[in-house]
């Protein structure tokens, strides 16, 4: 059985469906233009900005915030072009929706429930009528090709029959000024990949893809493979090695010859450090002869619906015989050779390969191909595994597998109940102190850290867990752990800390940790783990049968990897703050 695409739907400033953004694209449009004063900002930017008519309410829409109209279009429009015959049933338990988003409803702090990525996912899938609980992937930008794993791994372990991955991102001073302070923002249209590349444009879509298992047939467009690894090297630079894209990219590809791509969709942002380490990842496999383009100087960079719209937009082209061109792009501006199209060209391949990088680390590949190039997925492989140690943070209460954790706290002349979030600070003095980068960090990856290291203390003390130290590539040590970490609030408190800054001058420090899976890239920072890292939303994150499912599914999945740091973390303020870990090993069946 295979995991087939079955309907997308994008809309965007080029257009309400697929098939109208395609032949925009095609057509070399554009959707970005250049605003003056635009969401009250004091500097003009180049966007791609959805129309102010697309935003008049009508009937339908009433109550529903901008993010929210805009993803449950899509995904309606999706719904449209289901083919007739097929079993699909939105009211059932067995259709799942995936949300993948960065900031979501972010333009309406202070209101900290409508601003919270689960609500809004309740309140869209209850909008569409779909019944089952939502989840949501806020890994940063490769937030929707991660998605599009997490749901045909879903389907797959046969716990969903369809799931509806909807990727969607608006614009408003919170992102756009965030950009700004970190100096990546062009004011012109961006050039990816080209010698006088100088930033970014941001953009607002939404695209949905609906995934089912289907049999094989040659016509049939599928997910084929795919995984996420982790750089481990720095929160916003990419490794120049490309280790993390190049280990993702090797992964994906390793059954498959080069010769079946049309070509490589890359994440293409047009920064300087992105599309060189690209370069550097493509050139380290391989690839630097297979025609490569980016969408982004069509559509600027959509954060969450970025990886699912590329995805929409090079399958159609594909299915159409044709290598859509990278706009904007003139003269090579990286150190390693990529054969990026300059204009539409034609093909008879039918697959393509997706890359896509992101804060904290995080690295996708993905291959999307026609069953005529690919064979029918054998049977994952069977693992089953076992829970080796747990942690529990509750406030200034900390517990490892069930028993009180004791703290030698010094200099310490306050009670713990009035220590607030300075109790971390004190365990980390106590129990670490060699990791002064912790200082650093805000206060939700500061809680993940320290639960982390403490959890990792035991299990290098547990003679029945073999842990290996960190080696460079591929099925080594640091490929073998994985961290998946789920939340109910993510970074809201950071999100409110940024946002009493732009009151004065926007800090691109905090501007950072609103990605709320920061946490995950800063553990693998620290242990050296260059395997999947993982941060989604879910509304119980008491739910460890979903955390433990999903473990589950990885692990069967993705062969590399046999042990994980699984739980939920949530950071609300000084005191009120939790994080439930545990630690996995798995064996072969």
């Amino acid at each position: 059985m295979m995991i087939e695409i079955i309907a997308d739907n994008i809309i965007s400033p080029l257009g309400i469906s697929s098939k109208e953004n395609y032949e925009n694209v095609k057509a070399g449009v554009t959707g970005l233009q250049k605003y003056e004063h635009k969401f009250n900002l004091d500097f003009a930017f180049t966007a791609s900005l959805m129309p102010e008519k697309f935003w008049e309410d009508s009937s339908s829409f009433l109550g529903l915030s901008r993010f929210e109209k805009m993803a449950v279009r899509s995904v309606q429009g999706a719904i449209r072009e289901i083919p007739d015959g097929t079993d699909f049933d939105i009211t059932s338990g067995r259709t799942l929706f995936i949300l993948s988003s960065t900031k979501g409803n972010v333009e309406l702090l202070p209101d900290v429930e409508r601003v919270s990525l689960v609500n809004s996912a309740h309140v869209i899938a209850q909008k569409l009528g779909i019944t089952s609980t939502p989840q949501v992937v806020c890994n940063a930008c490769i937030s929707g090709v991660h998605a599009l794993l997490v749901a045909k791994r879903f389907i797959a372990c046969d716990a969903y029959d369809y799931v509806i991955v909807c990727g969607c991102d608006v614009q408003s001073s919170f992102t756009i000024s965030g950009f700004q302070s970190l100096k990546a923002l062009s004011a012109s249209p961006c050039r990816p990949f080209d010698i006088d590349r100088n930033g970014l444009n941001l953009g607002e879509a939404a695209a949905t893809v609906i995934l089912h298992k289907a049999d094989w047939h040659p016509d049939h467009w599928y997910l084929a493979s795919g995984v996420v690894r982790n750089d481990a090297y720095h929160q916003t630079a990419p490794s120049p090695k490309a280790t993390g894209l190049a280990m993702a990219i090797h992964r994906t590809m390793e059954d498959y010859p080069a010769e079946i791509l049309a070509c490589v969709n890359t994440h293409g942002t047009s920064t300087l450090f992105n599309d060189e380490m690209e370069a550097v990842a493509l050139s380290r496999e391989g690839l630097a002869d297979i025609p490569a383009n980016s969408l982004k100087a069509y559509y600027g960079h959509t954060m969450g619906a970025t990886g699912v719209l590329d995805i929409i937009i090079t399958r159609m082209a594909v299915d159409d015989h044709t290598v859509l061109a990278t706009k904007g792009f003139d003269e090579l501006g990286v150190s390693r050779r990529v054969n990026i199209v300059t204009q539409n060209t034609t093909t008879d391949k039918q697959a393509f390969l997706k890359t896509i990088a992101g804060f904290g680390g995080c690295n996708a590949a993905i291959l999307v191909a026609k069953g005529a190039v690919i064979k029918p997925e054998s049977s994952s492989v069977k693992r089953s595994f076992t829970v080796k140690h747990q942690l529990s943070i509750r406030n200034q209460h900390i517990e490892l597998d069930g028993q009180d954790y004791t703290i030698a706290l010094e200099d310490v002349n306050e009670p713990l109940s009035e220590m607030g979030i300075s109790f971390l600070k004190q365990v980390y003095k106590s129990e670490i102190g060699d990791y002064p980068r912790f200082y650093k960090m805000d206060n939700l990856s500061k809680l993940g850290f320290v639960a982390s290291e403490l959890l990792l203390h035991a299990v290098r003390k547990d003679s029945s867990v073999e842990v290996t130290s960190a080696s460079s590539f591929a099925g080594q040590s640091g490929e073998d752990t994985a961290i998946l970490l789920y939340s109910k609030y993510g970074s809201i408190s950071t999100d409110q800390s940024y946002a009493l800054s732009m009151q004065d001058i926007p800090s691109p420090h905090l501007f950072t940790y609103t990605l709320p899976n920061m946490v995950t890239g800063e553990i693998a920072i620290r242990q050296g783990y260059h395997g999947e890292t993982s941060f989604c939303l879910l509304h119980d994150n008491q739910d460890v049968t979903a955390l433990l499912r999903e473990a589950q599914s990885m692990l069967s999945s993705d062969a590399p990897i046999t042990k994980a740091i699984v739980g939920s973390i949530d950071y609300l303020s000084d005191n009120n703050f939790e994080a439930q870990l545990c630690f996995i090993d798995s064996i072969c069946d």
